[in-house]
């Protein structure tokens, strides 16, 4: 099943604010850099990101998840993409930057490495905003990053760091 043309992109609200329906990378409850993620961490990332590029809300079955355009024609819609674990790595950092370039939304990857290069001593504190989102603050300064579903954070581990 191909997914519609109809694309879900990121909007500016005005005030400085972007909203997006694609994840921030984390692993282990912590953001991350895309070139720094395990391989296990992107096997349980790249499902979430597919059901966020595609508009999925409820987590499902992949067998229920159409095909992104932007999926390449030439790989099987499957998860695992392949048997060997290089091989598997190198596939899935391609389908991320392959979703991320779709949806013009390869500032969340520089973001989200440099989350990982300028993480300051204290680290970063987390509110759960209980509306569904946490808030992630700079542990230092107490500044507002962002916001992100709940679910973002967990999809990697299963629960909250």
């Amino acid at each position: 099943m191909e997914m519609d043309e109809q694309e879900y992109t990121d909007t500016d609200t005005g005030a400085g604010v972007m909203v997006s329906n694609l994840p921030l990378l984390f692993s282990r409850g912590s953001p991350s850099s895309l070139h720094q993620m395990a391989l296990s961490d992107l096997e349980v990332f790249v499902p979430f990101m597919v059901r966020c590029s595609v508009g999925e809300d409820r987590p499902v079955a992949w067998a229920q998840l159409p095909r992104p355009s932007w999926w390449p024609k030439k790989l099987p819609f499957r998860m695992p993409i392949t048997s060997n674990s290089h091989t598997t790595r190198l596939a899935l950092v391609s389908l991320v930057e392959k979703c991320y370039n779709f949806h013009g939304c390869e500032y969340l990857l520089q973001f989200c490495a440099s989350l990982v290069a300028q993480m300051p001593p204290s680290g970063y504190r987390f509110n759960d905003n209980r509306d569904g989102t946490t808030s992630m603050y700079h542990g230092t300064t107490g500044k507002l990053l962002v916001t992100f579903r709940n679910e973002n954070r967990v999809s990697v581990t299963g629960k909250k760091a």
